[in-house]
């Protein structure tokens, strides 16, 4: 059945409408305990006694309630003030909708309240207990529990305004959910318990939670709000075990429960803060100030303002992570974690206490550095710092070992510890006060001037006897630095001057620094260097040597008959270097970068004795201004870069036994240098061999802008390979590959004037001018191809070349005294332009295969000679072969021309000869002399306008003169044979169309 107590102006059957009405509960209360469901429906209720219920749900304000009481709709005003007071609408009174008295209680398996009238709450000053399934309590004004709220399960309370608990709020095996649109106060207790999923906490605010009460779950605790106060009286408690005397934190594990508070803009959270696995706070601002926490982990994460830890005591198992990008305060607090994780801009930890147990790098990035004055902070392992100061005035530090990075580092009265004999680097860059500090762990006496170090009277030391520290540090000269034992350390330093003293670690000491280097006369013996700065480093007649890497990054080098080695890698980054007379050498990689400055290695070679740049693995000079090795030497075994604008390598060597690169933006001069690879790649303005040699075992690709001069050089290759350039002067000089081809791009001019160009491969020549005369040779034991693009061939007195074809596309060919050979075929064509082969005999064109001579304007061949094993074609549009020249084929011949001068010339064939398309052709002989010849040894075909014979009838038996076949065939306009000779053995035929001339013929 159900038992309804209802108040109202009107009841309906369906629902009802509740405008007003009031019910009150006291004395000896109200027992519905035998109906399945209690509802309470009115405008208030006020409980000064007892209501015992199976299933109770209140429900208050002006309503439209269905008669289940399940759909309730507000019809009353939504107007109120932040206080809760109405604003407009009816004439409700602000108070409580439900008020439990403290002599009153609610006693349910499942208890409901609902109070919806704005700004009208809920107060509980007795008790309102479910001891069967949940309590839920929603208010659209204030909710105050200052009695006892209980229940089986979940416990849900959900207000417009405030949630004020002064009493208990506690569940047996559920979830407790607070959440309100303002703030929430916790000034009581919170318990939730439960197993698995249940036993969380969870409070929610639009403004503020303040706790200074005590909240304890078994499983989570979350809250979340703009502004979170925990004060120092409160306990906040995640996964905690309940006994039936005690409550105990369970085992802090990863599996534990976590506690997590999350404010937009402040948390200000003291008191105790307790999880089993993972605190987590997290705000604009973080004030973590007096509190007591024990976790597994905790992270505490400040997003825009700084971080405070003031006086707190906090102990994790596991990570205890920091985090603001401003300022975070320790003062006083004490910080114990397997693993410290810090993250902040600054640090302010005086008289504070920092324990990392573990063994793992404890790694402290503070850009703005570490205020330990009176502070400890002690590490298992390494410490690890990077930022501008340490201030550990009267503090402790103690590790394992160190890796320091400050600017500035105050250890006055302080103690820096080193537990174990491990390396250690530190480095500052500025300024050291050791005012009666101790650094290191076995204190060896040290001897330091310094003008900005401040060392007192105590050391400064790892665990080595190193006396450089930061500063300014001055070694008096024939002064010994030296390590006692074999530790490989790092110190880091500003300036340093070893001037004629010596620097001997055991080879052990890696020295950094960044101001000037002195060492003029000095020696440094070295693990390895590492250097980095704008100012100058002076090593005349000096000594720098280093083990492993040597890494040098300075102002002006002056290394003047000192020495600068590596065993390991080497890299250089300079201004002007002087390597005069000096040495630097790598027996790793090396790399000099003189960031467009000089670099001079002149007065660096010699047979006997050689310094210079040398490196056992590759070489990289990049950078470089110019770059002068007169009578140097630069060296590598392996792969080898040059970039510079200059180079002056004149009497000087470079040299790689692998491949070698070099790129200027201006002038290499090689004069009487040598440039040796296993592989060239030259990229330069312009090149200057003279008398130098440059030579490469496997291929070279030399690209130059303006000119190469070459004269009484040597270029040469092994491979194939490429010259590309404007102009190329190879006077007296030698191109040479040895197996392979030679591809020559030269845009304006060539000149191999008494030189030699050769490559048992092809030859291609493209694009320029060529001077090949005066004994000058271009020879290939493949094809030479010669594309002049039109411009003129000089080859007089020269010789070109192949044991295959030659393939020639000229402007003007001129041949005069020359040579053209190629023993499979020649092919010229000079772009209708003149052919000049004059003055060729015992030389002139030849070929074991076939000459074919096309496009040609003149083909000037007196006294020349031209020749073919196979097939000889010409064609031009006048040829002269007139004063003894010869046009000879072994095979047929052709001539293809407007006019042809064969005046005591020969045009002789093996088999047939074809002159064709002739307006003019002029055979006449001359008394007593030989030529005017045109002879086949097959059939002899003329087509010609006019043909001109005479005078070359035989004196002897074997005519020397006129025209001779087998077989022999004219079709002319005239043809005039007087006192000439025509001799055909087998057939004569003349087609002739005006004028036969033949008297005494």
């Amino acid at each position: 059945g159900r038992i309804q107590t209802k108040m109202g102006r009107n009841g309906h059957v369906k629902g009802f409408d509740i405008r007003d009405g009031k019910v009150e509960v006291s004395g000896k209360g109200m027992d519905t305990s035998r109906a399945d469901y209690t509802d309470i429906i009115a405008g208030k209720v006020q409980v000064d006694g007892g209501i015992w219920a199976q299933e109770l749900k209140v429900t208050t304000g002006r309503n439209k309630v269905n008669y289940t009481n399940d759909k309730v709709v507000y019809v009353g005003s939504k107007g109120s003030d932040d206080k809760g007071s109405v604003t407009n609408g009816d004439d409700s009174s602000t108070g409580y909708g439900i008020d439990v008295r403290e002599l009153g209680g609610m006693y349910a398996g499942k208890i409901h309240l609902v109070a919806t009238d704005n700004g009208v709450g809920v107060n509980n000053a007795g008790k309102i207990g479910a001891s069967v399934g949940e309590i839920r309590i929603d208010s659209q004004g204030k909710i105050v529990n200052s009695g006892y709220v209980g229940a089986n399960q979940d416990v849900t309370i959900t207000a417009q305004q405030q949630i004020q608990n002064n009493g208990t709020i506690y569940t047996q095996q559920g979830n407790i959910k607070l959440n309100s649109q303002q703030d929430i106060q916790q000034q009581g207790n919170v318990v939730a318990k439960g197993s698995a999923q249940k036993g969380n906490v969870q409070f929610s605010a639009k403004k503020g939670i303040r706790q200074s009460g005590s909240t304890l779950a078994e499983g989570n605790i979350d809250y979340r709000a703009a502004d979170i106060q925990a004060t120092d009286v409160s306990t906040l408690a995640g996964g905690v075990n309940f006994n039936e005397n005690a409550s105990a934190l369970a085992t802090k594990e990863d599996n534990g429960k976590d506690l997590s508070l999350t404010a937009d803009n402040r948390a200000v959270v003291g008191g105790q803060i307790l999880s089993s696995n993972q605190v987590r706070v997290k705000a604009e601002q973080v004030d973590l100030s007096g509190s007591q926490v024990q976790a597994n982990r905790l992270t505490a994460i400040s997003t825009g303002g700084g971080l405070v830890t003031d006086g707190s005591q906090i102990y994790t198992e596991k990570e205890l992570a920091l985090q603001t990008p401003t300022h975070l305060s320790t003062q006083n607090a004490q910080l114990n974690a397997e693993y410290l994780l810090i993250n902040a801009d600054s640090v302010d930890n005086t008289k504070g206490t920092w324990i990392n147990r573990g063994k793992q790098d404890f790694e402290l990035n503070l850009r703005n550095g570490l205020n330990n004055s009176e502070g400890q902070v002690a590490a298992g392992g390494r410490i690890v710092f990077d930022g501008v100061s340490i201030n550990n005035s009267q503090g402790l530090i103690s590790a394992d070992s160190y890796q320091v990075t400050a600017l500035i580092l105050n250890n006055k009265q302080g103690k820096w510890i080193q537990r174990s004999d491990s390396s250690f680097t530190l480095t500052v860059n500025d300024t050291l006060n050791n005012n009666e500090g101790v650094v290191g762990y076995l204190l060896q006496s040290a001897n330091n001037t310094s003008n900005t170090t401040s060392n007192g009277s105590n050391n400064i030391s790892g665990n080595v006897t190193n006396t450089v520290s930061s500063g300014n540090t001055q070694n008096v000269v024939n002064a010994i630095v030296q390590s006692a034992n074999t530790l490989a350390s790092v110190v880091k330093v500003n300036e340093f001057d070893n001037s004629k003293g010596t620097f001997f670690s055991g080879m052990q000491t890696t020295l950094q620094g960044k101001g000037e280097i002195f060492n003029d006369s000095g020696n440094l013996n070295l693990l390895s260097l590492n250097w980095a700065t704008d100012k100058a480093v002076t090593n005349h007649l000096g000594s720098i040597t280093a083990i492993k890497e040597f890494n040098l990054k300075s102002g002006d080098v002056d290394n003047r008959q000192g020495d600068i080695q590596s065993a390991d890698s080497l890299n250089l980054v300079t201004r002007a270097l002087n390597n005069e007379a000096g040495l630097i050498q790598s027996y790793g990689k090396a790399t000099i970068d003189t960031q467009g400055y000089a670099l001079n290695n002149t007065a660096t070679f010699s047979e006997q004795h050689r310094r210079g740049i040398v490196s056992l693995g590759e070489l990289k000079l990049n950078n470089i201004g110019e770059l002068n090795n007169t009578i140097g030497y630069i060296a590598s075994n392996k792969a080898q870069q040059i970039k510079a604008s200059d180079i002056n390598n004149n009497q000087g060597v470079i040299i790689t036994d692998n491949l070698q690169n070099i790129s200027l933006t201006n002038i290499f001069s090689n004069q009487a240098g040598k440039l040796y690879s296993k592989g060239l790649m030259l990229d330069s303005f312009m090149l200057n061999n003279q008398q130098g040699t440059i030579t490469s075992s496997s291929t070279a690709d030399i690209k130059v802008e303006k000119s190469i001069g070459n004269v009484q050089g040597v270029i040469a290759a092994k491979e194939s390979s490429l010259i590309q350039t404007a102009s190329l002067n190879n006077e007296r000089g030698l191109i040479g590959v040895e197996q392979e081809d030679l591809d020559l791009v030269i845009s304006e001019r060539l000149i191999n004037k008494q030189g030699q160009i050769i490559a048992q491969g092809n030859i291609t020549l493209a694009g320029s001018k060529l001077d090949n005369s005066e004994s000058g040779v271009i020879k290939s034991l493949g094809d030479l191809t010669i594309d002049t693009k039109g411009h003129l061939i000089n080859n007089q007195q020269g010789v070109l070349s192949a044991e295959k074809a030659i393939m020639v596309r000229s402007g003007e060919f001129d041949n005069k005294q020359g040579f053209v050979y190629g023993q499979t075929s020649v092919t010229i064509d000079t772009s209708k332009q003149e052919l000049n082969n004059q003055n060729t005999s015992g030389q002139g064109i030849l070929s074991l295969g076939s000459v074919i001579l096309a496009n040609i304007d003149q083909l000037n061949n007196i006294q020349g000679q031209i020749q073919a094993k196979e097939n000889v074609y010409l064609q031009a549009e006048r040829v002269n072969n007139s004063e003894n020249g010869l046009i000879y084929s072994a095979n047929d011949l052709a001539v293809n021309t407007y006019m042809l001068d064969n005046r005591r010339g020969n045009i002789q064939a093996l088999a047939n000869v074809t002159l064709s398309n002739l307006s003019e052709l002029n055979n006449q002989g001359e008394s007593g002399k030989s030529g005017s010849f045109i002879q086949a040894g097959q059939q002899l075909v003329i087509n010609a306008l006019n043909i001109h014979n005479q005078d070359t009838k035989a004196i002897d038996t074997v005519p020397n003169k006129g025209l001779m076949a087998s077989s022999v065939m004219l079709n002319a306009n005239e043809l005039d044979n007087s006192q000439g000779g025509i001799y055909a053995s087998t057939a004569l035929a003349a087609n002739l169309k005006n004028t036969l001339l033949n008297q005494q013929g």
